[in-house]
């Protein structure tokens, strides 16, 4: 069966029923949250001294927040991963001037760019063809080049609510795919009704209206 890649796809609607499926946030910890993003773009762990500085702290109070941040993966007091950023590289990748992270998903390398205001270059593989598929990133604009040229996500329409598990409920759906038919091809392999095709740019516009209901960016 051939699956529809969806050029008109609610983008709203579904970065409301994505950010639905996501951690609450306070607004300490939206504030926390962004610090370590940032810290770990540039290849460094994220510490209580650090995020209070960036995120205008003190040390006991950053250090309070981040030992609630949920998903967050820890190293003493240090967190070395959240949310879909993690220092350590992975099979998605998101390469900054400096530093090499890992990402829980393909689509974490669409809106990851914004939250830390970078330049970023993403490299995966396709799991149909095997393909690797690079895709550049400005924070502003979007996708600035794609390698193959007709790349596409796989994306979750309908993802479970949050429990305390993200990557099995959520993030082993997102992937990059070298085109069409590689799309067409994983959707019908995965069995779920729920499992989508989008654009890159889709991608990208679901990301950004994601960080704001989950962050609370302004435009």
């Amino acid at each position: 069966m051939q699956r529809a890649i969806d050029l008109d796809f609610d983008t709203d609607r579904l970065a409301t029923v994505v950010a639905g499926a996501l951690p609450v946030l306070d607004p300490r910890q939206r504030r926390a949250g962004i610090a370590v993003y940032r810290l770990l773009s540039v290849g460094e762990p994220a510490t209580p001294e650090a995020v209070a500085s960036l995120a205008g702290m003190s040390v006991a109070e950053a250090g309070d927040v981040m030992a609630g941040l949920p998903t967050a993966a820890r190293r003493g007091t240090a967190v070395t991963g959240f949310l879909g950023l993690q220092q350590s590289p992975a099979a998605h990748r998101l390469r900054f001037a400096g530093a090499v992270c890992g990402t829980w998903c393909a689509w974490d390398t669409l809106f990851v760019p914004e939250l830390v205001g970078r330049f970023a270059r993403a490299e995966s593989r396709c799991p149909v063809t095997g393909v690797e598929i690079v895709v550049e990133i400005d924070p502003s604009t979007g996708v600035v080049s794609a390698d193959p040229h007709d790349t596409l996500l796989t994306f979750l329409a309908q993802p479970r609510p949050y429990a305390g598990e993200i990557a099995d409920q959520f993030c082993r759906w997102m992937h990059f795919v070298g085109g069409p038919a590689a799309a067409d091809r994983w959707a019908a392999a995965a069995e779920r009704p729920d499992v989508i095709v989008l654009t890159l740019s889709a991608g990208v516009e679901v990301g950004r209206l994601t960080n704001r209901l989950v962050f609370g960016l302004q435009d």
